[in-house]
């Protein structure tokens, strides 16, 4: 959980910025030493604020590592093909009680991970066969010392409440990237603190590739809005294992197109896309171009194709050699599978429009968390699976409006723009868990060009900051409950976003007409 002087540190950091950013709106536009004292007073917030959201507990080269997703993404990409997405949990029960931890197994909750629902895990203490029919003899004593050391590196209470999470749910590519790294010895410290430098490094790189695109003054801007909104908190990942990889391939593929550098942009889209799939939805604004302009104009934009053209590259050589590295295509139908399971599986932290719908006031966790239940939630989530699904058709008009948004946005903005804006769908067409909410950074790059952008974002995360802070009596307190409020603000303020790129003519289809002729950008592919 986010403590309240953390939370209260980055609430001010927040209001800070947003001042610094609406004092600077009535500064004049060749006033430069003012606008430089603005930018050096961003900077400088900036800096402190990305030192409060890394925080001195989880630095890499240490024991102090996010031991919770250690858990997770070591031991389930290494063991991946034992494992597959369903047996972590059984099989970490079933190593503790052959290193003699019988009976706290015997009165430990698990997730089960088929269902997503608490159970207790005595049922399956007898069975150790369930797991260890996956592995050879080797495999599995080396799974035992993993488990081991893992174990021995975490408070009794965290280890326990880490089998109550919900699991390995890393896309194919990522787990065959993950296990050729897991794979090289056992568990030990050398290891883990040389993969844990992974994660700071794709953080500098991503500071560094915004900073050659946008300049210090946007970075400043992005890096305010990552470290301050409340969803994005990096207790969820810091400290962790390759958990920063799509974000950094997904700033990189924006700032590649600033740079007028699309092939590049595409294959780290690309990449990013198939490492956790919805960061496919920025592909979504270029589509509509392409689309429309061989539609109406039988026109291709350069930009735009070789766009796409990197991502279809880089996933064509990207899915056969995860085919190889895995072993065949049979992790692909297991993680639909569990993508599916997990889709339809409701969070206390789930941000997004469904969230925001499917929200009853007499169905809370508040109301109907069950404390003597081997599943205290199972309730909740009956109650708010029931209420999702009445909203479908709300859902699907608000989504298609800003589908058309985005595609009305695309009449004059740059292809970076338009790409970027791509983010402002996520709310409306997936609820995303808490942490993936990183990607908020992808959009303040706007800020870039329409600096009212940045001021909307921090408002956002002002607003964010103070539920999470709640100091005012009666204010929420239940996570589900705040993540409703902030899923509300959310999905307004990215929609007001796209609103205010919107194009003037009188019909979506006249402007991706337009879009698709180039009336700004010159079609130089034309299709016969």
């Amino acid at each position: 959980m986010i403590t309240v002087g953390r939370t209260g540190i980055t609430f001010l950091l927040a209001v800070a910025a947003l001042a610094v950013l609406r004092s600077r709106r009535r500064v004049e536009v060749d006033d430069t030493s003012r606008r430089r004292r603005h930018d050096r007073t961003l900077g400088l917030l900036a800096i402190v604020s990305l030192a409060v959201y890394l925080g001195a507990g989880l630095l890499p080269l240490t024991d102090k590592l996010n031991q919770h997703e250690w858990v997770h993404y070591y031991l389930g990409s290494k063991y991946s093909s034992e494992l597959s997405y369903d047996r972590l949990y059984v099989c970490i029960d079933a190593a503790d009680v052959q290193d003699g931890l019988g009976t706290a197994v015997a009165t430990r909750t698990i997730t089960d991970l088929q269902t997503n629902h608490l159970v207790e895990a005595a049922s399956s203490i007898g069975h150790p066969e369930q797991c260890t029919q996956h592995f050879s003899p080797s495999r599995w004593s080396a799974f035992r010392h993993d488990v081991r050391y893992f174990r021995m590196r975490t408070p009794t209470a965290e280890w326990e409440a880490t089998l109550t999470d919900h699991g390995y749910n890393a896309t194919p590519v990522w787990t065959a990237t993950a296990t050729l790294l897991t794979n090289i010895s056992a568990a030990n410290g050398t290891q883990v603190r040389l993969l844990s430098l992974f994660d700071p490094l794709l953080l500098l790189a991503m500071l560094l590739v915004i900073g050659w695109a946008f300049g210090w003054g946007t970075l400043a801007i992005a890096v305010l809005t990552l470290t301050t909104f409340a969803p994005a908190s990096s207790l969820w990942t810091a400290g962790a294992f390759l958990r920063w990889d799509w974000l950094f391939l997904t700033v990189a593929a924006v700032c590649c197109l600033k740079k007028e550098r699309p092939l590049l942009a595409g294959m780290a889209l690309g990449y990013a896309t198939i490492l956790r799939v919805f960061p496919g939805v920025l592909f979504c604004g270029p589509l509509f171009v392409i689309a429309w302009g061989v539609l109406r104009r039988r026109a291709l934009d350069r930009t735009y194709a070789r766009l796409l053209a990197g991502g279809a590259l880089l996933a064509g050589l990207a899915l056969p050699a995860s085919i190889v590295v895995l072993g065949g295509t049979g992790p692909f139908h297991d993680f639909a599978a569990n993508l599916a399971k997990t889709a339809t599986t409701p969070f206390a932290n789930g941000v997004g429009l469904r969230t925001v719908l499917a929200w009853r006031s007499h169905q809370g966790v508040g109301s109907l968390y069950q404390a003597h239940a081997a599943d205290p939630l199972a309730v909740w989530r009956a109650a708010r699976h029931s209420a999702a699904s009445t909203t479908v058709l709300p859902r699907i008009v608000i989504a298609a409006a800003f589908v058309a948004l985005l595609a009305r946005a695309g009449r004059r903005v740059e292809p970076w723009v338009l790409t970027a804006l791509g983010v402002a769908l996520l709310p409306v067409v997936v609820d995303l868990m808490s942490y993936y909410y990183m990607i908020i950074v992808v959009l303040a790059l706007v800020a870039h060009e329409r600096e009212a952008v940045g001021r909307r974002l921090l408002a956002l995360c002002v607003f964010s900051q103070f539920v999470i802070l709640a100091p005012l009596p009666g204010m929420p307190a239940w996570d589900d409950q705040q993540f409703v409020l902030i899923s509300l603000a959310t999905v307004v303020t990215f929609g007001l976003i796209l609103w205010q790129h919107r194009g003037k003519s009188e019909s979506v289809a006249g402007d991706l007409a337009v879009v698709a002729a180039g009336s700004d950008r010159e079609p130089v592919l034309r299709l016969a």
